[in-house]
C-alpha cells in the first residue's frame, strides 16, 4: 500500500504521523506477528522520506543478528557523512532476535547515536528485548484498524467469509488479506495443520505428533510446534466468537476450554520450556 492509505488504527497513525514529522530520538514498535511489522516500518519511511531519491543512502538495516554486525553498523555510520536535511534511519527488524552482546552494543548506540540517526526497532517478541533499550526509544504498541475500516478493503468477500477472516486472523489487514487470497500463505498452512489434529482421534493425534517422519531436530520441531498452536490458536478463537455470536453456549464453552488450553501451551514454548514436553502436553489436553 502506499503510505497515504495504508491502514491503521487511527490512535497508531497519529503517533507515525507526530514522528515523521519531525523525527525525534528512537521509535520501538511492537505488535503480534500478523500486525505487519515490515509493512509499518515501510510506511513510516515512506511518510518520512516520500518519493525523495536520496533515500537510500539515508535508511541502514541489518544482514545478520550478531555483535560484529552492529559494531560495524555503528562504525559505518560514525565514517559516513549524512545529509543534515533528512534524519538516518537506522531500521532493525525483530530486534529481539539479536544475540545478548548484541543487544548490548545497540543499547550502547541508543545512548549515544551516531549524529542524526534515529533507530527504529521492530519486535513481536518484546519480552526478548533488554528493557533499557525499551525505555531508550519511543514506544509503539500496534493497535488494530476499526473492523468497519477493514471490512472495507474486501467488498467483494461474502459477509460470513469476512467474519471468519476477522476472527481467524485477530483483525489484522496483512494477515487477514492472506487469508482470504493467498491458498499457500503461512496462515492457511497452519490453519490445514490445525484442522487435521482437530478432526483426528486421540491416537492420531499422538501420531500425528510423535510418528516415524515427525520432526526430531529441536529447530524443526520448535517451529513444528509454532505452526501447529499458531494455527489452533486460531482455529479455536475463531470457533470460540462464532459460536459466541450466534448465542451457542454449550459449543462457546467448549471452545473456550480449548482456546485457553492453547494459550497455556503458547506460552510454555515462549518460556522456551521443552519442546517435547510441549508436545506431550499438546497431546493429552485435547
Amino acid at each position: 500500500m502506499a503510505a497515504d492509505n495504508y491502514l491503521l488504527a487511527p490512535a497508531t497513525g497519529r503517533l507515525l504521523g507526530i514522528y515523521a514529522a519531525a523525527p525525534k530520538g528512537s521509535l520501538f514498535i511492537n505488535g503480534p506477528a500478523d500486525s505487519d511489522l515490515p509493512g509499518v516500518a515501510a510506511h513510516l519511511l515512506g511518510l518520512i522520506y516520500g518519493d525523495d531519491r536520496s533515500r537510500a543512502g539515508q535508511v541502514y538495516g541489518l544482514e545478520k543478528y550478531a555483535i560484529e554486525s552492529i559494531r560495524e553498523l555503528l562504525g559505518r555510520l560514525a565514517r559516513t557523512r549524512f545529509n543534515p536535511r533528512l534524519p538516518r534511519l537506522i531500521v532493525i527488524e525483530d530486534c529481539d532476535r539479536l544475540e545478548p552482546a548484541a543487544q548490548n552494543a545497540l543499547l550502547k548506540g541508543l545512548e549515544e547515536p551516531p549524529p542524526g540517526s534515529h533507530f527504529l526497532l521492530t519486535s513481536s517478541r518484546p519480552w526478548e528485548v533488554l528493557p533499557t533499550i525499551i525505555s531508550r526509544c519511543q514506544p509503539i504498541r500496534m493497535r488494530k484498524p476499526l473492523k468497519e475500516d477493514l471490512f472495507a478493503l474486501f467488498p467483494l468477500e461474502p459477509p460470513e467469509d469476512l467474519e471468519q477472516a476477522y476472527w481467524a486472523t485477530d483483525g489484522w489487514p496483512k494477515a487477514m488479506e492472506a487469508y482470504l487470497n493467498q491458498p499457500d500463505s503461512r496462515i492457511r498452512k497452519e490453519i490445514a495443520l490445525a484442522k487435521k489434529f482437530l478432526q483426528a482421534d486421540s491416537a492420531g493425534r499422538m501420531k500425528l505428533l510423535f510418528a516415524k517422519g515427525a520432526p526430531t531436530e529441536k529447530d524443526e520441531l520448535a517451529a513444528f510446534l509454532a505452526e501447529l498452536l499458531g494455527g489452533l490458536w486460531r482455529t479455536t478463537r475463531a470457533s470460540l466468537l462464532l459460536a459466541a455470536g450466534k448465542g451457542d453456549w454449550q459449543k462457546a464453552d467448549l471452545w473456550r476450554k480449548r482456546f485457553l488450553a492453547v494459550n497455556a501451551l503458547k506460552e510454555d514454548l515462549d518460556d522456551r520450556l521443552n519442546n517435547r514436553i510441549v508436545m506431550l502436553n499438546l497431546g493429552l489436553r485435547f
